[in-house]
């Protein structure tokens, strides 16, 4: 299966080696495809680009065969089918085919553009940004960019990791800088975006793998009976006082230990309080939560392993992190460092018990870790390291504020006047047939208003007002349906007529004057 590609950059005619493989010759191949992705021998990616996009338009047939519009499923079942059988084909070594040209990588966004516009119903005209903002869907372009940020973050806390010195250790900025016309690789292209995005690499935790086998790491015991009482939002305080108060009565020669933590904005805290000391620290900003409560833990286990009881029980309010550290999730490096420490402290002979408490239930320990952990917040940062993952809320914030910035500046899209904000997920929860005609009448272009452009007619005038005519015209402005109008929602000056509950009455509305098929 062995061939050979000769990647060279150079226009001239290239002599191909000579390779051979115990005697044998190695085929020299223009391009070839190594897991999934197709390389060709200039880099250039567009054979691969090409095939992506063969597989993803054959996945498009899916969508097409479940979106009729009188039967077909509903958007938001389109859009999963749309993510999980064409987005992902996308996403697959985007980091890696993402220095293609642009003008190779346009042809993927028509790819995403088909795909919306067949969840959504959309008529053919309607604008691309429009179809992006209305499905909630990040521009495959920016979503590329997050991908890319994310896969950055992770391979700083890898240093072992082989393409570690070539993304962070590239000395080829300037030759990039004198020959602008050049793409650069990855680490230099993705230099500025991790500038702008405000991530601190030389803040990010590094992988290590534990030094005990986790087949031999010892288990400390899980006190989860309280999630049997059921929901906080169904169960009374009292009813979750009286069972802690009885679990609590079990482990009456336990030292109680209670963690939490904090996070308000960008600033985060976590805590640990034992009955005679108390230990906060303020971490990185950006730091998860997630991240806090486990940090909570590991303070806790340093006083557990430097006080001199023998039998220790410690009481969190994180259930995530709880089972995490039940099903042993090394992948979360302060998971992992918690195990080991468990082990050692469990190897000393002592026993630990974690126990899940409710939070904000009036539990007198809980309620003192959560003061402790918000006042850890106005501490100075410490000099920990966080997750890789806990970046990841902040790309996905930058990106966004990406998208909504080119969203402000298309002011004379016909959706924003409707939905000014990015990354709103609208669930109409109405039959296929009318959700298309709700998508059409938000952005603006239907079979009525814009069929002129692909029949090269003159665009429509209203009979009655010698005016174009448009969808707000019709739902807002049109006398002579004023009448009927009134009798199905009321019109003030903004177009709230596409507010949640006057979506059935705007169906009714079209119905009623006769456009209903011709929307």
């Amino acid at each position: 299966k062995a061939v050979g590609v000769h990647f060279s950059q150079l226009q001239s005619a290239q002599n191909e080696p000579d390779l051979k493989l115990y005697g044998v010759s190695i085929p020299v191949v223009s391009e070839y495809k190594f897991l999934g992705l197709v390389f060709d021998k200039k880099l250039s990616f567009v054979p691969h680009i090409r095939y992506l996009k063969d597989r993803c338009l054959k996945a498009l047939n899916l969508l097409r065969v479940v979106a009729h519009r009188d039967w077909g499923a509903d958007c938001a079942t389109l859009l999963k089918l749309y993510r999980s059988h064409v987005r992902s084909k996308l996403d697959y070594g985007c980091v890696v085919y993402g220095s293609a040209r642009q003008s190779a990588l346009e042809s993927l966004d028509r790819v995403q553009n088909a795909a919306l516009r067949t969840c959504l119903g959309a008529f053919r005209t309607s604008p691309v940004s429009s179809l992006h903002v209305e499905a909630g869907e990040l521009p495959i372009e920016l979503r590329r960019q997050q991908l890319s940020l994310q896969y950055t973050c992770k391979l700083q806390s890898n240093p072992s990791n082989p393409a570690y010195s070539c993304v962070f250790g590239s000395s080829f900025r300037r030759l990039f800088e004198a020959r602008p016309n050049m793409i650069p690789t990855f680490g230099i292209r993705q230099h500025q975006n991790v500038l702008d995005s405000g991530i601190q690499l030389n803040s990010i935790t590094r992988h290590t793998t534990p030094y005990i086998p986790p087949w031999l790491m010892k288990a400390p015991r899980f006190e989860l009976s309280m999630l049997l009482l059921g929901s906080k939002s169904d169960v009374p305080p009292f009813v979750f006082q009286s069972k802690c108060n009885e679990i609590l009565s079990q482990y009456g020669g336990y030292s109680r230990f209670f963690t939490d933590g904090s996070k308000i904005g960008e600033a985060v805290g976590a805590a640990a309080i034992s009955s005679s000391r108390m230990c906060n620290k303020r971490l990185p900003d950006n730091s998860s939560i997630f991240s806090a409560e486990a940090r909570g833990i590991l303070l806790a286990l340093h006083m557990v392993h430097r006080s001199a009881d023998g039998k220790s029980l410690l009481l969190s309010d994180s259930l995530s992190c709880l089972q995490s550290l039940q099903n042993r999730d090394l992948s979360h490096p302060l998971i992992a460092e918690i195990l080991c420490y468990v082990h050692e402290i469990l190897s000393c002979g002592h026993t630990i018990v974690f126990m899940w408490v409710p939070s904000h239930m009036g539990l007198t320990g809980n309620s003192a870790a959560d003061t402790a952990a918000k006042a850890a917040l106005l501490l100075p940062v410490s000099n920990l390291t966080i997750p890789h993952s806990d970046y990841n809320q902040l790309i996905r914030s930058h990106v966004l504020k990406q998208w909504q910035q080119r969203w402000n500046s298309d002011t004379q899209n016909k959706l924003h006047a409707i939905e000014p904000t990015v990354n709103v997920v609208n669930s109409y929860r109405l039959p296929r047939r009318d959700e298309i005609i709700i998508h059409r009448l938000r952005i603006g272009h239907t079979y009525l208003t814009h069929g002129h452009l692909l029949r090269g007619e003159s665009p429509p005038e209203c009979p009655t007002c010698q005016v174009q005519l448009s969808v707000e015209h019709i739902l807002l402005h049109c006398v002579c349906w004023t009448n009927v109008r009134d009798s199905f929602f009321a019109v003030s000056s903004q177009p709230d007529v596409f507010s949640k509950v006057a979506r059935r009455q705007v169906i009714n509305f079209i119905k009623e004057i006769g456009f209903y098929h011709k929307i």
